[in-house]
């Protein structure tokens, strides 16, 4: 889910999302994706017989991965699909009184001509984004640049393998296609990789210019979980 930002974080980002390894800011011109590690666990021989200490461990944000859409002018960004879910963050001055609203997707209108950037809700470790391409515009527009990667490789499979510090981010194959008389037809698409490789475009098989036209690719984190695994109350009300 994508909660708008009321004032708690920087004020660049629109919107935000908090998955399983990473935290996703969404601003007008792009998305940052803060990464999760696990801090290594190294043994410490305490002065005491054979004792071993163990460092503390758990997630540390260690990199951040920005996508830039090249040429998109920065636009408002919308929240879809209210949720019933609000958050609420405690401050120094004490809990907040309103929670923040959330909702399922996030739309970038017109980031390029004819092309929204959609975020729908996706959960985990996966992160989808949609270039939704309507009829007559053109998708060989859209290229996504890579900051803070360490290399970006364009696997046999058709995957965007980008390696970064906080370890593996997989970019899937991308998903194109368009609705036909109630049913889903599939077109051709694969990435290119700038010769810069910091860069990917879209390269598309044949489909129908008069139709709209969706281009899904998708992101895997794999990085060590930095959420809350389960949450439990005890009879006085306190949360652990």
């Amino acid at each position: 889910m994508y909660e708008p930002n009321l004032g708690q974080t920087d004020a660049a980002v629109s919107f935000l999302s908090r998955g399983e390894d990473n935290v996703l800011f969404l601003t007008s011109t792009g998305a940052d994706l803060l990464l999760f590690a696990a801090r290594k666990e190294t043994p410490k021989k305490k002065k005491a017989a054979s004792a071993i200490e163990l460092a503390p461990s758990g997630p540390v944000p260690s990199a951040a991965l920005r996508l830039e859409f090249v040429g998109a002018a920065p636009v408002s960004i919308e929240g879809a699909g209210p949720l019933p879910a609000r958050s609420y963050y405690l401050t120094a001055e004490g809990p907040a009184n309103t929670g923040v609203p959330s909702f399922s997707s996030v739309v970038y209108e017109d980031a390029l001509p004819g092309i929204d950037v959609v975020f729908p809700g996706s959960g985990g470790r996966e992160i989808r984004y949609d270039f939704n391409v309507a009829p007559g515009a053109d998708p060989l527009s859209i290229r996504i640049r890579f900051h803070g990667a360490e290399r970006i490789r364009l696997e046999p499979s058709g995957d965007l393998r980008i390696e970064t510090a906080a370890g593996l981010v997989i970019q899937r194959a991308p998903l194109a296609y368009q609705e036909t008389g109630g049913s889903r037809v599939e077109v051709e698409a694969r990435y290119v990789l700038s010769q810069a490789g910091d860069e990917v475009r879209f390269e598309l098989g044949a489909y129908d210019m008069e139709r709209p036209l969706v281009i899904d690719p998708s992101i895997r984190t794999l990085g060590s979980s930095g959420a809350a695994r389960a949450i439990a109350v005890d009879d006085a009300g306190n949360s652990y």
